[in-house]
């Protein structure tokens, strides 16, 4: 009898081995149902074997091929596995969207809008107010807007029910954003034509699609340089090829960018994974792609994993972007990296796009581990938008305070508005106010289950945490000493801009882009959508607004207090300063109408500003390149954090010590440094110790680390998180 090894969804940080029934024929790779302790469980087969270690091993009782995993990805899986110290099937599951294995029967979400005319419905409310109230109380609800989604007036079933039958009210079922844009026919557009840069750029990408072997290259233009089109044209090669493409974006906001640029240069189907979809949406594509129906899949981090049969080639767009590195679960992969990775195991074309590329892929592509493809110049007639610094200091001076707004920006906004332009302001913190303060004490009101300050929420008046999610009411009583009423709120972020701005300027249309205003799917296209058909004057934002998009209209942009990040006691904290101050000056002046940015800063004379200012990537690059190698940090070693919770201090303490000392031992080559508490030593209810390694051969390195690992003995509370290649020593 043969035997099989099996990931399992229900039990992912092991595999179970199950017999093989002499009238089933089963592959690694195959999806499976089996037994599993009083009920059944699905997962996917991972290994298979002669012998089992149990003497009785039960049967497997299903097994559906059509859902089968590439080969590729199996390999992929076992080489994670190793490199990234995360159990095979504990990788082999995380490669898959849950929503596969469930069976969804979403309900379409319907909407109900009103029939009548205001003054009709006036009157049937006053004549249902003393015989039914409820129904006069929904009707009122009509009058204030005029259209509600099912989902909420879920109080009001039979009162819906009533005035639909008495055709009060009428009803339609409302289709996700993307699968109107599914329906919505694009007329195709035909390829731009190239500059000399792009069209010797696009010439080697496609020569090696031709050759059919793996090749990375590094695409460094500037913004507005035409990235996206090299892409285009790039896919259009591969396709005709009969080769698959699989694009990455670092955001679920640009995803509909790219979507609608891919629709409307390919007539064939284009399939889309995100995190934000529906379990209907992710559950659908991901069948067809394993079907071989969709051979073009545009997707955020996880889209890394799509089990297309026949990639011939894979784009990373902002291939920089610390939004492709998973770091708060294991295995804590860098899709950009796996896409490398990927891309040599089946001699694919790797494309890393960026106009800030990350100091690793920059030196590998200088010395020719990637071919640099560069693009100086951008692609319109329109050039790079004059950036100015200005002094927030002397600006507090001529307000005689504190202020947002350089007079110079607010002069800045009023004119594009009434020119019918647009203005991105930036800055990289949401709410209203950071930290509620007791001036009796002098103590922030901090998250009870964590060591941060809560953040208020002006629009819901509540104090939240940005670690757990927390929130609370914001209280009189101090919790602390007891005294009432005796608070202040310190600090701000894009809520209380945004507030301000209004408050300075009353006729300027606003809309804001953080993380508290795209929670809700489809949230990002929407505001996209909004802002670029003109819908407001000024979009603030986090670093979201940074990445990617293309704003015909905006003409202006502010940058508010980027010198913050660079107080992070962190070797990268430079980095990604550069990276966020060129990527969102890059948003002005992108076609015919010039642009302008000025950045606020109360560091003016900062170099790593002036560099930024000019978008000078190369002195940039061998500045902090130099003192990476003196410092013998990354590219030139490689560092693995590894990072202990538990929710009793001193059962942590405990085992940091014995996992130090252990290390200590064994990695003898490697620098180990001292335990230290992370920049959040507390963390939903679980306090946090993390040990940083530094090396320079990672594969004998994490073999040892995931032996070590796995032979501490630890309570079931503590739990450990081997972040290879972290981004942030915080």
């Amino acid at each position: 009898m043969s035997y099989t090894e099996i990931a399992l969804f229900s039990c992912p940080n092991q595999s179970f081995d199950y017999a093989i029934p002499k009238d089933l024929a089963v592959e690694v790779g195959d999806y499976v149902e089996v037994p599993f302790r009083k009920s059944t469980a699905s997962g996917y087969v991972v290994r298979k074997k002669e012998n089992s270690a149990f003497a009785k091993a039960r049967p497997i009782f299903a097994c559906d091929q059509k859902r089968r995993l590439p080969p590729e990805l199996l390999d992929l899986a076992r080489w994670m596995a190793q490199y990234y110290c995360t159990p095979l099937s504990k990788v082999v599951l995380g490669m898959i969207p849950s929503s596969v294995t469930k069976k969804v029967e979403e309900k379409p979400e319907i909407e109900f809008y009103l029939l009548q005319t205001k003054e009709s419905t006036r009157q049937e409310i006053c004549q249902l107010r003393t015989k039914f109230p409820k129904r006069g109380e929904l009707l009122e609800r009509f009058l204030q807007r005029s259209t509600w989604k099912a989902s909420e007036l879920s109080q009001y079933r039979s009162q819906i029910a009533t005035l639909y039958k008495k055709k009060w009210i009428g009803k339609r079922t409302l289709f996700s954003i993307e699968e109107r844009m599914q329906n919505q026919e694009y007329f195709l557009t035909t390829e731009k034509q190239l500059t000399e840069e792009q069209a010797t750029a696009c010439k080697s990408i496609t020569s090696g699609l031709d050759r059919g072997t793996f090749q990375v290259f590094l695409l460094h233009g500037v913004t507005g340089s035409g990235k996206t089109e090299l892409y285009l044209q790039s896919a259009k090669r591969a396709r005709a090829l009969g080769k698959d493409v699989l694009v990455l974006v670092p955001e679920v906001a640009l995803t509909s960018q790219l979507i609608e640029k891919f629709r409307s240069r390919f007539a064939e189907p284009i399939g889309v994974i995100h995190h934000q979809r529906s379990l209907k949406e992710k559950s659908a594509d991901w069948k067809k792609i394993q079907e071989g129906s969709l051979h073009i899949v545009l997707g955020a981090r996880s889209a890394v994993f799509a089990p297309l049969k026949n990639i011939g080639l894979i784009i990373v767009d902002e291939e920089h972007d610390s939004s492709y590195k998973q770091s708060e679960e294991m295995p804590t992969y860098h899709a950009r990296d796996i896409a490398i990775k990927r891309g040599s195991q089946i001699g694919a074309s790797v494309v890393l796009g960026s106009a800030t590329p990350s100091l690793e892929s920059y030196y590998k592509a200088t010395r020719s581990k990637y071919t640099l493809l560069s693009l100086t110049k951008r692609a319109t007639a329109s050039s790079l938008a004059p950036v100015k610094i200005i002094d927030m200091g002397k600006e507090y001076e001529k307000a005689g305070g504190f202020t947002h707004f350089s007079a110079e920006l607010l002069e800045g906004i009023k004119k594009r508005r009434v020119k019918g332009e647009q203005t991105l302001l930036f800055f990289n913190r949401r709410g209203y106010r950071t930290a509620r303060i007791c001036t009796k004490c002098s103590k922030p009101l901090c998250c009870p289950f964590c060591d941060l300050a809560l953040t208020l929420h002006k629009k819901e008046e509540r104090l939240r945490c940005h670690l757990c999610h927390f929130q609370m009411p914001s209280p009189r009583k101090c919790p602390y000493c007891g005294a009432v009423d005796e608070a202040k709120y310190q600090g701000f972020g894009t809520e209380h801009i945004e507030r301000s701005l209004q408050a300075l300027l009353p006729e300027i249309r606003t809309l804001r882009m953080d993380r508290d205003t795209t929670r809700k799917k489809g949230a990002h296209e929407a505001l996209f959508r909004a802002f670029r058909s003109g819908k407001a004057d000024v979009l603030i934002g986090t670093q979201m607004i940074a990445k990617g998009f293309h704003f015909p209209s905006v003409t202006l942009v502010g940058v508010l207090h980027p010198e913050k990040a660079l107080f992070l006691p962190d070797f990268r904290a430079p980095e990604f300063v550069f990276q966020l101050i060129t990527q969102v000056a890059g948003r002005a002046g992108r076609e015919e109408l010039s642009g302008e940015v000025l950045i606020q800063t109360h560091l003016p004379k900062d170099p790593l500003l002036h560099l930024a200012k000019e978008q000078q990537f190369l002195p940039f690059y061998a500045k902090e390149i130099a003192g990476r190698e003196d410092f013998t940090y990354p590219p030139f070693s490689r560092m693995i954090k590894v990072v202990l919770s538990s929710p009793n201090p001193a059962e942590l303490r405990r085992a940091a010590k014995s996992l130090h000392f252990s290390f200590e031992k064994v990695l003898r080559e490697d620098s180990v440094y001292p335990i230290t508490e992370p920049h959040h030593a507390k963390v939903a209810g679980r306090f946090r110790l993390h040990i940083l390694l530094r090396t320079k051969n990672i594969g004998k390195t994490t073999a040892h680390l995931k032996a070590l690992v796995e032979a501490l003995e630890t309570p079931r509370s503590l739990r450990i998180l081997v972040d290879v290649d972290c981004i942030s020593i915080l």
